[in-house]
């Protein structure tokens, strides 16, 4: 593997300027890359980011968070291309992803910002272990988009977007596959994975990406004070909330890293656990009540899930767990619409759930002295 420096190995051929053309330039630029990809469908990116470096025989080593998004991927689809898999136990730990390194060990794959609990990746201490090891490190930065950080300037040497939601700022499903140009590809024919980008969905990508930092701005900011809403629901027995994960919050486990690597701010996910009997069952009926009260805000832009029962259905109680998809976890991606309504309906929502009473002392939110840079409207962006 070369020196892990910016400098493209080969460079851009000449193509029609089309939409999708277009796109892969744009995103390029945005992420810091040498050279991008554009196709219709996120997993397929993540697979060809793999492929990118990995021949047969070939070892990878995934964050559980991104294994439970992607189960079949590592276990089904990276298998018929002789590559194997393992799961670190602990990503925030460096020396628990240096125990499963091996000889066949040729990248390490995380996420920027894990989805569904928002954890910050280590940037520092796990491309340091890669590196070391002379593997690559993939990022998976859907959930932070280049607005609020750049990967590759931290060591990464691929980046991937699994979804154009973000970049779009309206639903729309594209994979998007940077290259830093930092790794040679691997010795192999490269396979044909996925459909290119059409045209029309590139184009709206395009036009999404215009205002993608003021829009991340206002997302950020509406997320900051649901964050802080959700903590006030916290602290008791007869309290709706057990669990906010939010990097923005003092009480975060990756705050501090938060301050180092999302300097703009903490992105749009926000996440917790309703409070309910032990019985997963129970905490999930708790958690769908409180998605389903909070659905008909979908139109304005915020997005509240349930991942145990829908985008991690597919796994084990025991791997949800440690995919962070606990039975009683809501997801929200919150939108850059105003958020006032959206708050008082969560108010109700938790107050609502057997055995819980309404947060006391709830004020109006006020933005809390952060350390972190606001993020710039426009920067980076054409």
């Amino acid at each position: 593997m070369s020196e892990h420096t910016h400098t493209p190995h080969q460079s851009i051929p000449a193509q029609p300027v089309g939409a999708a053309w277009q796109l892969e330039t744009t995103i390029a630029a945005l992420e810091g890359g040498a050279r991008a990809q554009a196709l219709s469908r996120g997993e397929d990116a993540l697979l060809l980011a793999v492929l990118h470096v990995a021949e047969p025989g070939a070892h990878v080593v995934v964050a559980p968070s991104l294994f439970g998004a992607h189960t079949g991927l590592f276990t089904q689809r990276l298998p018929q291309f002789q590559v194997s898999v393992d799961v670190v136990e602990d990503p925030d730990d460096a020396e628990s992803w240096r125990a499963q390194l091996g000889e066949s060990t040729v990248a390490l794959i995380a996420e920027s910002i894990a989805d569904p609990r928002g954890d910050v990746l280590d940037f520092e201490e796990i491309a340091a272990v890669a590196h070391e090891h002379d593997a690559a490190l993939i990022i998976d930065s859907t959930a932070a988009t280049p607005a609020l950080l750049r990967p590759l300037d931290l060591g990464a040497d691929l980046v991937v977007h699994t979804s154009a939601h973000l970049l779009a700022g309206v639903p729309e499903e594209a994979g998007l596959l940077i290259d830093a140009g930092t790794v040679e590809p691997a010795a192999r024919e490269t396979p044909e994975v996925g459909q290119p980008l059409g045209e029309d969905t590139a184009a709206r990508i395009l036009a999404g990406l215009q205002h993608l930092a003021v829009r991340l701005t206002r997302q950020t900011e509406n997320a900051a004070r649901l964050a802080a809403r959700l903590s006030a629901h916290q602290g008791g027995a007869s309290r709706g909330v057990h669990r906010t994960y939010y990097s923005g919050l003092a009480s975060s486990p990756c705050y501090e890293r938060a301050g180092i690597y999302l300097r703009r701010g903490s992105g749009p996910l926000v996440s917790f656990e309703v409070r309910a009997q032990r019985e997963p069952a129970a905490q999930s009926a708790a958690a769908l009540a409180v998605v389903d009260l909070l659905s008909r805000f979908t139109h304005a832009g915020h997005r509240v899930t349930h991942p145990a029962s829908s985008t991690h259905a597919h796994l084990g109680e025991d791997q949800q767990r440690e995919a962070g998809a606990r039975p009683g976890l809501v997801r929200v991606v919150v939108g850059d619409e105003p958020v006032e309504e959206f708050l008082a309906a969560l108010d109700q929502a938790l107050a609502g759930l057997p055995g819980a009473t309404a947060a006391a002392n709830v004020t109006p939110y006020e933005s809390p002295a952060q350390d972190h840079e606001p993020a710039v409207p426009g920067r980076g962006l054409r």
